[in-house]
């Protein structure tokens, strides 16, 4: 058997490494990517639990969508189902409407010429009782003041006070 050089390659056949140092080295490598794997498959083990929790949440949250669709869908049937059940009522209650803005409106021009009427009237009794207290103003003028029949009475003190004094 030929001599071999440890670390320093085979003298017979030129290998570098010896079978030992082969061996040390594999079984280096062999456990640093032991290590790598394991590390990998940590990490992978922390990312599927992080995943598999997402993947709970995502189910949680589409349950819960889930559930809310349903109950605005029934939501949804029960305003139509109002919805459908007031549409009658509506519409009369719409000629309703109508009839009573009609109404109001005739309610409205009759009014307007009813307080049209009632100017004009005040406006007329107003000038009538202007001429009235002007009349009752001449006529109060009169009795009160110097007549000239006073001049034939007799001089009696009712009659006299009756005229009153003679203004000149």
């Amino acid at each position: 058997m030929a001599p071999r050089r440890c670390h320093g390659g085979c003298l017979s056949c030129g290998e570098n490494l010896c079978g030992e140092r082969a061996e040390a080295e594999a079984a280096y490598t062999q456990k640093k990517m032991l290590t790598v794997l394991n590390q990998s498959h940590e990490k992978s083990l922390i990312r599927s639990g992080e995943l598999d929790n997402q993947r709970r949440n995502d189910e949680l949250f589409k349950a819960t969508l889930e559930k809310m669709v349903l109950q605005w869908r029934q939501v949804a049937e029960n305003l139509e189902a109002t919805l459908a059940k007031l549409g009658p009522a509506t519409e009369k209650m719409k000629v309703k409407r109508d009839a009573c803005q009609a109404e109001k409106k005739v309610k409205v021009e009759e009014l307007a010429a009813l307080l049209k009427e009632s100017t004009v009237t005040r406006a007329t009794l107003k000038a009538e009782s202007d001429a009235w207290k002007k009349e009752i103003n001449t006529l109060t003028a009169q009795l009160t003041g110097y007549r000239p029949v006073c001049d034939y009475v007799k001089d009696r003190s009712l009659a006299r006070k009756l005229c009153g004094p003679k203004t000149s």
